[in-house]
């Protein structure tokens, strides 16, 4: 017999604002292909893979504005983080431009929370790329 795990939207909003505590000052950090995680890939090659473009701050983007929690529609509850924008700056010379296979979330601890892998790689190559980071947690089912 399986046993069924579920949450109240009571209870999964109690458990967001734990994870939203969490992530008080985290870091959405880069990566580069050919990087390909999976669940077992450890923190030392997102590390080995992290951005290098002109313009990418060391050690990634501050993540400190969790919004939330709300209800999400299919149950459980979400939170939100601020929006940030990953843009390339100025150019070095030689320039360093990237492709961006994805980003990793860390805590403020410097554990890995979880990561996103992109559809395709977003090119950093030339002054006017960018694109924004924004990120949607969501765990718990009601139910």
């Amino acid at each position: 017999m399986a046993n069924r795990v579920g949450y109240t939207d009571e209870g999964a909003l109690v458990k967001s604002l734990v994870v939203q505590t969490e992530l008080a000052v985290s870091k959405m950090r880069l990566f580069q292909p050919p990087l390909s995680p999976v669940r077992t890939t450890l923190l030392a090659a997102f590390v080995a893979a992290e951005a290098t473009y002109d313009g990418y701050p060391a050690g990634g983007f501050t993540a400190t504005a969790f919004a939330g929690p709300v209800v999400a529609a299919a149950g459980g509850a979400s939170i939100f983080n601020a929006e940030n924008v990953a843009a390339y700056g100025p150019v070095g010379a030689p320039p360093v431009t990237n492709l961006i296979a994805g980003f990793w979330l860390e805590t403020a601890a410097g554990d890995m929370w979880s990561y996103v892998v992109f559809d395709a790689p977003l090119p950093m190559e030339k002054i006017g790329d960018g694109f924004p980071l924004a990120l949607e947690l969501t765990d718990g089912f009601s139910g």
